[in-house]
């Protein structure tokens, strides 16, 4: 496809509202809110490292937060230039392309766009979703053509387009339409040899269980489209309104909100760690849950092997009353192939903090979580009563999960991680 001239700014709206405008001067990006926004009563920051004001936001951390729209990998993002004509993987450029329907509320647009649009929908049958989802594999750019009808943004490496659920019918969105739910993809065997084919079986594994455990959590589903298998997973930032419009809620992960690069999203590699994502949530209109809600699930992230629990992957939602933390999402176990790791390859994405720090998952013991409840900032003792009702819950839970498991759910991937949780709780 014939790429397009480059654009340098780009309108920043919320649900039909023009909320600012993202620049681009050589290498340095700039946003600046919009002053009618400013004055709105129900004005809020697109995010908590941008705070409302007059002044314009410049240098790295506008760059950070708007990259963290986009797919992580490289190599996606250029599938994805080649597919839609952009004139090159910048971040202003992809966006310009491919941001109207993005992670959270906002739609970015060559000019503003006033007002919501009627729903503008093109109706899937089984058979096109089969077809859709076979070419969101081959072609790995999220599901999208080169008809420019059809334009999304989702962070994330796993290969996964999304669609709109409306009157019970599946469509593709088409122009601003909102997306309602992503269909994750079976993580195909990457190029390190590591086996990940059961991801979606994994995934609804994992967060059912933690939904029987008592956290909120993404509402997931297995679904099979003649033979393309998929994890379709809500949103939790759309909602529908009683005027029947679909509206975008503001939310961001934890590197758009500490101003940190998506390639820094593992603490190791200068990422976020827990203290200072309790830190931002000690702040929340809802502290005390969110703190212990964001500790116990990095005490879950344990039992499950979770090594993939970074920042990104736990996010806060926005409005003009301040910040909470969102459901849980992208929680996968590494118990069905962990033979596939020497001991010491087995990291957890934040380190547990007690007298030393550990990031090997093998090192981590049970004595080690009070001090880290300490460490971000909770009470240890209440904090290991919470963790003691997890314990005692486990095993119902784990009964509930393979209860509500559908024909097309793989045993063996619910069995390998049951047996693994198992073995934690009993140590």
């Amino acid at each position: 496809m014939a790429k397009r001239r480059k654009t340098n700014n780009l309108s920043v709206g919320i649900n039909g509202r023009h909320v600012g405008t993202f620049e681009r001067s050589g290498a340095t990006h700039a946003f600046t809110y919009d002053d009618e926004w400013l004055s709105a009563e129900y004005a809020h920051p697109i995010s908590l490292s941008m705070p409302l004001t007059k002044k314009r936001h410049t240098g790295d951390l506008v760059r950070f937060y708007f990259d963290n729209l986009l797919p992580d990998d490289i190599e996606i993002r250029k599938l994805i230039v080649d597919r839609v004509g952009a004139y090159s993987t910048d971040t202003m450029d992809l966006l310009s392309e491919i941001g109207r329907d993005c992670v959270g509320s906002l739609s970015l647009t060559p000019e503003p766009v006033d007002g919501i649009d009627e729903l503008k929908l093109e109706a899937m049958s089984h058979a096109d979703i089969e077809a859709h989802l076979r070419n969101t594999v081959r072609r790995k750019t999220l599901g999208m053509d080169d008809d420019d009808v059809f334009r999304i943004s989702l962070a994330g490496a796993q290969e996964k387009t999304a669609l709109t659920l409306h009157e019970g019918k599946w469509h593709r969105p088409l122009g601003t339409t909102p997306t309602t739910h992503i269909f994750k993809l079976p993580i195909h065997d990457l190029e390190n040899g590591l086996k990940l084919t059961n991801s979606v079986d994994n995934e609804w594994f994992c967060l059912r269980f933690m939904r029987y455990l008592g956290f909120n959590v993404a509402q997931a589903d297995i679904s099979t489209f003649g033979d393309q298998k998929a994890l379709v997973v809500e949103r939790f930032d759309r909602q529908q309104g009683e005027d029947g419009l679909i509206y975008r809620l503001t939310q961001e992960d934890m590197c758009q909100a500490l101003g940190r690069a998506g390639q820094s999203k593992y603490e190791a590699n200068g990422g976020p760690g827990a203290s200072e994502i309790a830190n931002l949530l000690r702040f929340s209109t809802d502290s005390e849950n969110d703190m212990y809600q964001f500790f116990l699930a990095q005490y879950v992230f344990w039992l499950l092997m979770g090594i993939d629990g970074h920042a990104k992957n736990f996010s806060v939602y926005l409005d003009h009353t301040g910040h909470w933390l969102t459901p849980l999402y992208d929680v996968i176990s590494a118990h069905p192939f962990r033979n596939q790791f020497r001991r010491k390859e087995l990291r957890m994405a934040m380190k547990v903090m007690s007298k030393n720090n550990h990031y090997i998952w093998a090192d981590i013991q049970m004595r080690h979580w009070k001090s880290h409840a300490a460490k971000t900032f909770l009470n240890d003792e209440l904090a290991l009563g919470y963790i003691e009702s997890i314990n005692e819950e486990v095993e119902t839970a784990l009964s509930k999960t393979f209860a509500d498991a559908s024909e097309d759910f793989d045993k063996e991937t619910g069995d390998l991680i049951a047996e693994g949780v198992l073995s934690k709780v009993r140590i």
